[in-house]
């Protein structure tokens, strides 16, 4: 898949797909970054970053098909170069960090620090990611973003299946004129509270921080 085929917590139908033969991809010798793409759980991100600057993307650990000559070996999706993959050494950390990177902090951050306010088409690459800082969360707070993303995992997962994401289309429920925008926009800004809390950010830095993204709209 690309990065058409996903929205923030999840991820459009099949018919956003590509499908290729197994037999082109999984090979007696494979380079390390195409083994990692096939066989391991990942956090998608949309690589291409347009000027209304924001990270688009979801965690995915649920296994496409199994490999059963190699005693069930796991096949997850196969991502283009228009999705930047992250793996993680422990994917108890992997809602946790979606959560960070999809909260309105990192869009201010990534928008007014990292890239300056760019109004070109940017890939979103290690360079830029690896910039981001993240806190260490004690076990309180990995267990409550954890917990909020997974609500938000199957609000949109419910959605989806109501209404089918198109491959160039944001998601119905993310307008606010949508009747299920209040439900989702509930958990997104429970999700922000507990990211501004992580970073003990006050409620003046938080004003501020909300005043400049609404400036989207005004500036571009």
């Amino acid at each position: 898949i690309g990065g058409r085929s996903i929205f923030n917590f999840g991820k459009k139908s099949s018919d956003t797909y590509k499908y290729v033969a197994k037999n082109q991809i999984i090979k007696p010798k494979m380079t390390i970054k195409a083994e990692l793409n096939l066989f391991k759980p990942k956090i998608m991100l949309q690589n291409l970053v347009s000027s209304k600057i924001r990270i688009v993307g979801c965690f995915d650990e649920a296994p496409i098909s199994f490999i059963k000559e190699d005693n069930e070996k796991p096949i997850y999706m196969l991502t283009f170069d228009t999705i930047t993959n992250i793996y993680l050494k422990d994917l108890r950390y992997a809602r946790f960090i979606l959560g960070i990177l999809l909260s309105e902090l990192t869009t201010y951050y990534l928008r007014d620090i990292i890239l300056v306010r760019a109004t070109l088409t940017l890939h979103l690459d290690k360079k830029y990611l690896q910039k981001i800082p993240i806190v260490d969360p004690d076990n309180s707070q990995l267990n409550e973003i954890d917990s909020i993303v997974r609500k938000l995992e199957a609000f949109v997962q419910e959605k989806q299946q109501l209404y089918p994401v198109k491959a160039r289309e944001r998601p119905k429920w993310e307008n606010p004129n949508h009747q299920d925008y209040h439900d989702y926009k509930e958990l997104v800004d429970e999700l922000n509270e507990k990211i501004y809390d992580l970073y003990n950010i006050t409620s003046e830095e938080i004003a501020f921080i909300k005043a400049q993204l609404t400036e989207f709209g005004k500036y571009y």
